[in-house]
């Protein structure tokens, strides 16, 4: 039996936690704290004195940042035009703070303790889109049907019940620089007929990578054509007991890029599901489980597994519960925000509040912490409002991620909620998130 769930024991902030690799030597070998190993978390590391910090500010795509504002125990600074800012005498676990003048968005990272820190400044760059056509190179009848997977940095997007062998008008999305590589995954497949055309066997399949420009075309892309061989996947989830509803999607890989093969539905715990999957050189499968309980949801996804693994096991942790606020209280700057979760390693907490009379959100922050409590910041000392009586959204995304805090400080961590499959610096990604549901009933006092 392959056990797809991750070890789970809580790790300190200088600790690193290594992803289950799903082609481990022994297929057998469980994966996972013993049932009667209580998992607790580590004490803190003690305070140290560090003489200067060396950071820098980066975007998503890893581009430096300049002329944002750095603020770390009371202190400010800009960063240069190289993204780099520095402070000294600085004691460890220390906090940092990022905005830019006029922002209504504030991040920041708790708990940090490298001399050097690499931290990602989370606002949404512009996002581009660029149109993609061609064909898959295999003989075609009326009437074949075609999936199609397009990756970009940032993004995957699966066109699936399409007519083989032409694609026209898919596109490829991204966010950040005017150009970018996009992957791209043609399957041409058999369906069962029905008004989902669910794929009972793959006749062909092609990929390409080919560069794309925002608002321009990119035509005459030709994937040349193997044929396929064909295995069934299956296997079982295990979910939550307060499960209200289950579901796992299978992902056929190849080239850079990823398609949706199938996806499962059920109420209470889906237990077993089973598709055929595209298979051969260079071809690999991976699978996201998911799992609604009234606390939210939480995931389970895993990629580069063998196309002929048996007895597949995808264990669903439980999400985030929310202790402090309850629901329907008035919370306020100074406030604190605290959940227990003993499955995760790494936690982003978003706060929002709501203004009805511009439709928008007029401020927004972001921490992340490997903690369990976080506290409403003074906006006021950076600039920003809090305006008594307006609705506050609040989200705690919970982790179960290969890096530490100090790495997931300079790291992506969107990437991971949109699932991307092949993309830059998620290849060796494998784990779990929670999310709870909207803090609906917050308002701001």
């Amino acid at each position: 039996m392959l056990d797809l769930s991750l070890r789970t024991r809580w790790l300190s902030l200088a600790s690193s936690l290594l992803a289950v690799t799903a082609c481990a030597s022994d297929p057998a070998d469980h994966v996972g704290p013993a049932p009667d190993d209580p998992m607790m978390e580590e004490q803190p590391p003690a305070p140290v004195v560090l003489p200067h910090i060396d950071g820098v500010v980066v975007d998503r795509a890893g581009l430096p940042l300049a002329n944002k504002i750095v603020v770390v125990a009371g202190k400010s600074v800009l960063s240069d035009a190289e993204g780099k800012f520095t402070f000294t005498d600085v004691t460890a676990p220390y906090e940092v703070v990022l905005t830019e003048t006029g922002s209504s968005l504030v991040s920041s990272v708790v708990g940090l303790t490298t001399a050097t820190p690499r931290i990602l400044y989370t606002y949404w760059p512009e996002s581009h889109d660029a149109t993609i056509q061609g064909a898959l190179m295999t003989p075609t009848k009326q009437g074949d049907h075609m999936m199609l997977g397009v990756t970009t940095p940032y993004s995957a997007e699966t066109f699936d019940n399409m007519y083989a062998p032409n694609f026209n008008n898919q596109y490829a999305r991204w966010w950040g620089p005017e150009t970018t590589t996009a992957s791209i995954l043609a399957i041409k497949y058999t369906d069962d007929g029905t008004p989902k055309a669910n794929p009972v066997s793959f006749e062909a399949l092609g990929t390409a990578t080919v560069q794309v420009e925002a608002g321009k075309v990119t035509s005459g892309i030709a994937l040349a054509a193997h044929d396929p061989i064909e295995v069934m996947m299956a296997g079982t989830i295990a979910v939550p007991a307060d499960t209200e509803w289950a579901s796992v999607t299978m992902f056929a890989a190849a080239g850079g890029a990823s398609v949706e093969v199938h996806r499962f539905d059920g109420t209470g715990a889906l237990a077993a599901f089973s598709g055929v999957m595209p298979s051969g050189v260079g071809i690999s499968a991976g699978f996201t489980a998911s799992a609604h309980t009234p606390d939210g949801e939480a995931m389970r996804f895993v990629r580069d597994i063998p196309t002929d693994a048996q007895d597949l096991v995808l264990t669903v942790p439980a999400p985030a519960h929310i202790e402090e606020p309850a629901l329907g209280t008035a919370v306020t700057p100074g406030d604190a925000i605290r959940w227990s979760d003993v499955n995760h390693k790494l936690f982003i907490v978003d706060i929002a509040q709501y203004d009805a009379t511009q439709n928008r959100y007029p401020w927004n922050w972001r921490t992340l912490t490997s903690g369990h409590s976080v506290t409403i910041p003074d906006l006021a000392s950076l600039g920003m409002h809090w305006v008594p009586g307006r609705p506050v959204t609040m989200w705690i995304y919970a982790y179960d991620l290969p890096m530490t805090l100090d790495e997931a400080a300079g790291y992506s961590l969107d990437t991971v909620l949109d699932k991307v499959w092949g993309s830059d610096g998620m290849t060796s990604i494998d784990g779990s998130l929670a999310f709870t549901r909207d803090g609906v009933g917050f308002t701001s006092n």
